[in-house]
């Protein structure tokens, strides 16, 4: 009927909202989606273009644990690399795919005509180079 009177009850909240970091880190691309802490989703990668890769854990975001403290990022870190040896021994057919040392990919062969078995040893330590032997 109109004019009916009614009672409203519950208890609404204003969800917690994380805040953006201050200095976002090197290495991280960052798109926020939702800051809610409820429905939290920010996606995170890692800056590919300037050598920046996601370690076994893989790039994410971490929300605030109370309403108006900073998320974290967390996962990106910069690429290692080896560097090729100088030279390469003769009948050696060398096929370098990835010379970052998380993910090494180089294959070596011996070219038609040539016998044999080689191997390929990644660097221990940044900045090294790889061996064939």
């Amino acid at each position: 009927e109109d004019g009916g009177r009614y009672t409203v009850s519950g208890n609404c909240k204003f969800d917690d909202i994380c805040l953006t970091p201050t200095d976002v880190p090197e290495g991280y691309i960052i798109d926020e989606r939702v800051l809610f802490k409820n429905t939290f989703d920010v996606n995170v990668t890692c800056d590919g273009a300037a050598h920046y890769v996601a370690d076994r854990g893989g790039a994410y975001a971490k929300p605030c644990e109370t309403s108006g403290q900073r998320y974290s990022l967390h996962g990106c870190v910069k690429a290692r690399y080896c560097y090729s040896p100088l030279e390469t021994p003769d009948g050696v057919l060398v096929t370098e795919q990835n010379l970052e040392m998380h993910g090494f990919d180089v294959q070596a062969a011996c070219r038609p005509s040539y016998t044999g078995k080689i191997t390929v040893t990644p660097c221990s330590n940044e900045g090294e180079r790889y061996q064939i032997q």
